[in-house]
């Protein structure tokens, strides 16, 4: 055993505690719920770099699938946009409904560009019809531009909304001179 396990298992109790226990009794089990805790713990510790977390959240979604919905909804509330964008995607995969909501949520209020980015592409996945207000109020959302100009992720909106046929002609005539091009574009497909 190397210096930093041993500084690791005797400064926390609990681990000292489990670390006899597997001295005297090597079960796979407990060893394999120790490990499941420690691999949760370096996901989710904002240290280490995001390589790292990144590469372990997705080997631990495949190794245990049931954990899946759990684990995604835990990335969800990281501070990080990229374990974020992580649960999104985990959740699709895993229940549609709950990633419905949780794209409408995240495209609303998410800081990151991406991560909003990646809310309207499951939105898109999902065929989720029921986001129309949700993605109209984003076209015009002042986190979707910097300063006056639009940002690329305006124009993935307005296609989300010309592919599911949502809104009437004269919400798409407001968009019609929009200062983004392709913005402007594919609101003329609808009304032309």
């Amino acid at each position: 055993m190397n210096v930093f396990i041993s500084k690791k298992i005797k400064s926390n109790p609990i681990r000292f505690f489990c670390f006899l226990a597997l001295s005297f009794w090597d079960s796979g089990e407990i060893h394999a719920a120790l490990s499941q805790v420690d691999i949760e713990k370096e996901i989710f510790a904002d240290i280490a770099p995001i390589e790292v977390r990144w590469k372990k959240y997705h080997e631990y979604i495949l190794k245990k699938p049931k954990s899946a919905q759990r684990m995604g909804e835990k990335a969800l509330q990281s501070k990080d946009w990229y374990m974020r964008d992580a649960g999104l995607k985990t959740l699709i995969a895993v229940n549609a409904e709950k990633a419905k909501k949780t794209a409408r949520i995240l495209l609303q209020k998410d800081p990151s560009l991406l991560v909003r980015a990646s809310a309207v592409t499951a939105l898109k996945i999902l065929k989720d019809t029921q986001s129309e207000n949700v993605l109209w109020n984003s076209l015009s959302d002042p986190r979707n531009f910097r300063k006056d100009q639009s940002l690329w992720i305006r124009p993935r909106i307005m296609a989300t909304l010309v592919e599911f046929k949502m809104g009437k002609k004269e919400k798409f005539q407001e968009f019609y001179n929009d200062v983004d091009p392709q913005v402007a574009r594919l609101a003329r497909l609808v009304i032309e």
